[in-house]
């Protein structure tokens, strides 16, 4: 039910390193991170997987190189980065898209998309750690997600209305206000404990 768009997030990457080799100061530096001197003569080696790992580490160096001098530019700038739009064209209206094409690299690793249309609306929570993220649908479906890897640690469905969700004091476990009670489960997804006492409850939170 969730996928990330790695493949979106990785052709946003490839648009971003285009543009920063138009800026002449970043070109410049990427000249003094790039490793090799000349790009290997590909067209020389007849050898398929030798020709395929050199392609693969030029392009490696040079987006290495990229980051780095990016990196440097950044930690150059004296005045903080800011939004600035043009004419009369309106911040609140910049999507998630163009926000991640200019930020910085450190920012933008962080962006995900998730597909949530059809079993909301959600409610989420995060860990202590603010690393797992917790998402629990109205109907039924409940995922727990490592959002800084991009994995899935459990996902199932409940097949009953769910109020709220909720982390206990670690990843390991979660709460879930169900239409009848209150169910605990692991990390693995599987319920340890049912709390039959608390029934109808709208809103969780551990203390």
């Amino acid at each position: 039910m969730l996928s990330f768009t790695a493949q979106k997030r990785r052709n946003l990457e490839k648009q971003r390193e285009k543009k920063a080799l138009e800026n002449d100061k970043i070109k410049k530096r990427v000249r003094k991170y790039t490793r090799m001197t000349e790009k290997p003569v590909l067209k020389q080696v007849s050898h398929y997987g030798l020709k395929t790992s050199l392609r693969k580490a030029d392009e490696e160096g040079t987006r290495s190189a990229i980051h780095a001098a990016r990196a440097e530019l950044i930690h150059l700038q004296e005045k903080p980065g800011k939004i600035e739009t043009e004419g009369m064209e309106k911040t609140y209206k910049l999507t998630q898209e163009e926000i991640m094409e200019a930020a910085p690299l450190a920012a933008s690793r962080q962006y995900f998309d998730l597909k949530l249309n059809e079993l909301g609306p959600y409610n989420i929570n995060y860990s202590q750690s603010g690393r797992h993220l917790l998402l629990g649908g109205r109907k039924g479906h409940i995922a727990s997600v490592d959002w800084q890897r991009k994995t899935i640690d459990c996902e199932i469905q409940v097949m009953e209305t769910t109020r709220d969700i909720h982390y206990l004091h670690s990843e390991k476990f979660f709460a879930a206000a169900q239409k009848r009670c209150v169910y605990i489960y692991d990390s693995s997804g599987t319920e340890i404990h049912r709390i039959d006492k608390l029934e109808s409850v709208n809103k969780l939170t551990f203390l």
